[in-house]
């Protein structure tokens, strides 16, 4: 199938990133400590080479418009939020982009941040693009912002490249979590719906779906313990959608992988 092929590429292309820039930051450490002139020449590397390259490297995979994908989930649930990043990271990510609202367990990286852009402004307009762009919906002007982020390949490569999580979480005020949502309803080619847990949030945002269902992507998902519910509810809604629902296990895994990836390679062959 051409889709396990390219989520095999697109794993190896940040997993060898990752690595890389472990092994020289300590090799960095290492020669610094024996050689200052030496180790200045690593740090430049580190620096500016390998960002560069793999930034040039996730964008060759991302090379046609990366999907973007929203993750509608409960809100302030312990024992789902673990398992949702495990499913995000091992499952979904490597489909495209994968945004979500914060909440005190889904969190954006706001130190990794504040220590890269530091770092990256500090080193000179040559690096300063790679300073992390904020994804926050507090204003008018934060939600046309990140509209130009969703839309920008580069910048979400990045992103994607610096995140072990492979989540993009949105910091969204209670008075513009709503317009954000709707933001991607506009922009998003796959929606993913959590319905282990439900609450009001969930009711408003499955009245938009339904509302919207003419035109979106639409896949559900529940934990183990909560598909009977989870059922019942898209039965209320979306009574001819239960082909599109998958549970997942405890370790973030999707029960039935294989009809995930069919259905999104059906939805998806011809663009990805």
């Amino acid at each position: 199938m051409k889709l396990l092929k390219l989520i095999k590429l697109r794993k190896i292309v940040w997993f060898s990133s990752f690595y890389s820039f472990l092994l020289i930051s300590i090799l960095f450490i290492i020669v610094s400590y024996h050689d200052e002139d030496l180790g200045f020449n690593f740090y430049l590397l580190l620096l500016l080479g390998l960002p560069i390259v793999s930034q040039i490297a996730a964008y060759r995979v991302f090379i046609k418009k990366p999907k973007i994908i929203l993750l509608l989930r409960p809100f302030s649930e312990p024992h789902i939020s673990s398992k949702l990043k495990n499913l995000v990271r091992d499952e979904i990510s490597f489909l495209g982009f994968t945004f979500t609202l914060a909440d005190k367990h889904f969190t954006s990286p706001s130190r990794r941040d504040k220590l890269l852009k530091t770092f990256y402004n500090l080193s000179g307009v040559l690096t300063s693009w790679l300073s992390p762009t904020s994804l926050r919906a507090k204003t008018k002007t934060d939600i046309q912002q990140l509209n130009n982020v969703v839309s920008s390949t580069r910048k979400l490569c990045w992103l994607w490249l610096i995140s072990y999580s492979r989540l993009l979480v949105i910091t969204a005020s209670d008075n513009f979590w709503q317009a954000t949502v709707k933001l991607f309803l506009d922009n998003a080619d796959l929606i993913i719906v959590d319905l282990s847990e439900v609450g009001i949030g969930s009711i408003w945002e499955l009245k938009e779906l339904k509302r919207n269902s003419h035109r979106l992507r639409i896949i559900f998902i529940a934990s183990q313990g909560n598909i009977k519910n989870a059922q019942e509810l898209i039965n209320s809604f979306f009574p001819n959608n239960l082909n599109c629902f998958f549970g997942y296990r405890p370790d973030g895994t999707f029960v039935r992988r294989e009809e995930f990836l069919g259905i999104v390679n059906s939805w998806f062959m011809k663009e990805l």
